[in-house]
């Protein structure tokens, strides 16, 4: 069974991408802080529910090893954690951090393919600025977790070719857990924000480009944006 390992795969983008990967046939190496806490996770067979630590090179080969490719659905911090402490937890390196332990590590495990989640706040605005410096459009003290998304994309670029091939998925400010996939959703140059950076679109079709990607691959070592 050809197998792909999500890490993060508890959270709700990581859930999505299990589920899509696990209706198309694939196995899936569902890779969580606490087995405990998503033991429901590793209830189908094809599901391998382990214990890992993407800021770990060594716990990422070992998690990967037999995948064809990995997709990075972790965040240092939740909603909740952010909306009620801010970002005096944050540790502004950790993307960076996440980013060379996977480059380490999936080399190590011979996975060659990653595809990893981005911040829309990243995305440029029709003016030629950032969706970050707009106050309309992204919270100024939500700035620490864009630096810090920035930093872990500054880091892949920074190692060239010295990489997997990874793509970096940027979707709109808005993601809809409940909404059923729809399949419309459009793929774009990151360096050029969606006409509307702030909009929406279900995790099931953000589950779906992913996974469109995996099967065919069509962008490389570049960040990209998924509208709905």
């Amino acid at each position: 069974m050809t197998r792909i390992v999500v890490f993060g795969a508890g959270g709700r983008a990581g859930r999505a991408v299990t589920a899509e990967a696990l209706r198309r046939g694939f196995g899936v190496t569902a890779v969580v802080r606490d087995p405990l806490r998503h033991a429901a996770l590793g209830e189908r067979a094809e599901v391998r529910l382990v214990r890992g630590d993407i800021t770990d090179a060594a716990s990422v080969a070992g998690t990967a090893r037999g995948a064809v490719a990995a997709v990075h659905a972790v965040s240092p911090m939740t909603e909740t954690e952010a909306a009620t402490a801010g970002f005096t937890r944050l540790d502004p390196a950790f993307f960076a951090r996440t980013a060379d332990a996977l480059c380490e590590g999936l080399a190590a495990a011979g996975v060659d393919r990653l595809l990893t989640l981005g911040l829309f706040a990243l995305l440029r605005t029709a003016d030629g600025g950032y969706v970050r410096d707009r106050a309309d459009l992204f919270p100024p003290a939500y700035l620490p977790f864009a630096r810090a998304h920035q930093a872990g994309l500054d880091r892949f670029a920074e190692r060239g070719g010295h990489t997997p091939d990874w793509v970096q998925f940027v979707p709109p400010a808005h993601l809809d857990p409940e909404a059923p996939a729809r399949g419309t959703y459009r793929v774009g140059p990151a360096a050029r924000a969606p006409e509307d950076p702030a909009g929406r679109l279900a995790y099931a079709d953000l589950a779906l480009a992913l996974l469109d990607e995996v099967e065919r691959p069509a962008y490389h070592r570049q960040a990209v944006a998924v509208t709905g």
